[in-house]
């Protein structure tokens, strides 16, 4: 009997006033431990509860004391080189993002024409959406193709 992986993820949103970000990263729940032990590690490392890039580059909550740009880049760095050298199967990271001036002009409308009545229409649903949609897409590819089984 053929059995779908089971998947864990963390996601994270970044916004100003012309762009929104969503990325998240996700693994099979049996490798999830891979990811998270030296984020967790990194964490600790610095004392941090967790780490938001934004907050990071705008100096913000545990940020607001580290004054050198330089230091809190190579933090950053170290958070980002976890992300990039994972040991996770597939591509695990998926970031999607939207133009915040395309999306009032031309997405919402379209939108809420689509879906009249229902509060469909906001940028941070779009690209959770199309995040979701390649890790969908990947967990699909996993367990049709490879034909694996996790127990």
């Amino acid at each position: 009997m053929r059995v779908p992986f089971k998947f864990v993820g963390y996601c994270d949103e970044s916004e100003d006033e012309t762009s929104l970000v969503i990325t998240c990263v996700f693994a099979r729940a049996a490798d999830w431990t891979v990811a998270v032990r030296p984020w967790q590690a990194l964490l600790t490392k610095y004392g941090m509860p967790e780490f938001h890039a934004e907050h990071c580059e705008h100096r913000k909550g545990f940020w607001e004391t580290w004054s050198d740009p330089s230091e809190r880049l190579s933090v950053a760095r170290q958070f980002l080189d976890l992300i990039i050298a994972n040991r996770l199967p597939f591509p695990t990271v998926y970031a999607t993002g939207v133009d915040l001036r395309c999306f009032k002009d031309i997405a919402a409308p379209m939108i809420r024409e689509a879906h009249p009545g229902k509060r469909l229409d906001a940028p941070w649903l779009l690209a959770f959406h199309q995040v979701l949609t390649g890790m969908l897409e990947a967990q699909r590819f996993t367990n049709n193709t490879l034909g694996t089984v996790e127990r």
